[in-house]
């Protein structure tokens, strides 16, 4: 048996799911036939079923594969590392009881057009790409659905809430607050840029409540890769919400591309101070935002200042598997189309060309 507790215990609801869920939020690109009818049940759709058969037979589902291979690489990964569940195997048909885990995505409304990010995930992007319908919301029979439930999942441990942004669009989260137990943990993910008091007072009235600020660069890194987004502005708000919420947990959620790594010994300093837990990863979509983009004397001098064994290692993946030309293209033209649309890379970081490759 492929052991992971996400597959029995574990739950990630969204829009663009076809009324499925999912496992957990951590699956790999999904590519599949199998749609949910709104009679099948919310926990046991075809889909999620089938993910589940594969492991009890010993095999890797396929959504996994990205997961699998991170632990590979670092030793680490989410079904490693999440301290909810105490049972791992899996079996293919749960129960409301059964939950542990369950993660949330109202809708993709977003103030802020980030360059690692797509459409799926703000709908500014989706506006900005000429979308017919750039807004995505769940679908309310699946939000009903979920309603009628949560009171079941009695052994509910921890509930995060992802967006578009939940701080900027809240009203739907602060509702659905109210069915959870509050015995659970309750997180969310923000980019930082909105003190949201009616939110942040509904947060404090769990047990633990932890905020993850999705970061991934300080002041003109930040900047040019947050569109919308000011460092400083972020910062007040982090400060603030531990002045007068000092009862909600601080973590930070650092995502590191290759327009970020020079930058970041600076974001540790910073930000350590300011947060309990500080998890950085490095970004895997999209793929020209991977950090093998740096040329190699440049990542070998920033590996040569950095202790931490994992970020070496992944350092030393990136020196290992080069990028292809095309890829090195592809981050170009879309500097350009972001220098058309949103921002110009060299008003912010005019040493670009010092540390990405280029095509001959």
């Amino acid at each position: 048996m492929f052991k992971c507790g996400y597959l029995s215990h574990g739950l990630y609801v969204s829009f663009g799911l076809d009324g499925n869920v999912l496992p957990c939020c951590f699956t790999s690109k999904l590519d599949s036939n199998l749609k949910r009818e709104p009679t099948d049940d919310l926990l046991n759709g075809p889909l999620v079923k089938s993910f589940r058969q594969t492991a009890i037979k010993g095999d890797i589902p396929d959504i996994c594969t990205d997961c699998v291979k991170l632990e590979k690489l670092t030793g680490r990964g989410p079904r490693l590392e999440n301290i909810y569940f105490n049972d791992t195997t899996v079996k293919e048909i749960i129960a409301e009881e059964d939950v542990r885990y369950l993660q949330i995505r109202l809708s993709n409304v977003c103030n802020f057009k980030c360059t690692i990010c797509s459409s799926s995930y703000s709908h500014l992007i989706g506006k900005e790409n000429g979308e017919k319908n750039p807004l995505n919301v769940i679908e309310d029979s699946v939000l009903t659905d979920l309603k009628q439930r949560l009171p079941k999942m009695i052994n509910l441990k921890f509930v995060i809430f992802g967006g578009g942004e939940p701080f900027y669009n809240s009203n739907g989260l602060i509702e659905l607050l109210d069915y959870i137990p509050k015995t659970a943990t309750v997180a969310a993910h923000t980019n930082g840029s909105v003190f949201n008091k009616p939110l942040l007072n509904k947060l404090s009235e769990f047990k633990t409540a932890v905020l993850t600020f999705s970061l991934d660069g300080t002041d003109r890194f930040f900047n040019y890769q947050r569109s919308n987004g000011n460092w400083n502005d972020v910062k007040k708000n982090i400060r603030k919400i531990q002045k007068f919420y000092p009862k909600i947990r601080m973590h930070c959620d650092h995502t590191v591309t290759c327009v970020t790594l020079p930058n970041l010994r600076e974001f540790l300093r910073q930000t350590t101070p300011l947060f309990t837990k500080v998890k950085t990863h490095f970004i895997k979509y999209p793929q020209y935002y991977q950090i093998n983009l740096i040329k190699e004397e440049v990542l070998n001098h920033i590996k040569n200042q950095i202790k931490d064994e994992v970020i070496r290692k992944n350092i030393n993946e990136a020196i290992n598997n080069p990028p292809s030309d095309e890829t090195i293209k592809e981050f170009w033209n879309y500097t350009d189309y972001l220098a058309r649309n949103r921002t110009n890379i060299y008003d912010y970081i005019p040493e670009i060309k010092d540390y990405i490759r280029c095509v001959n």
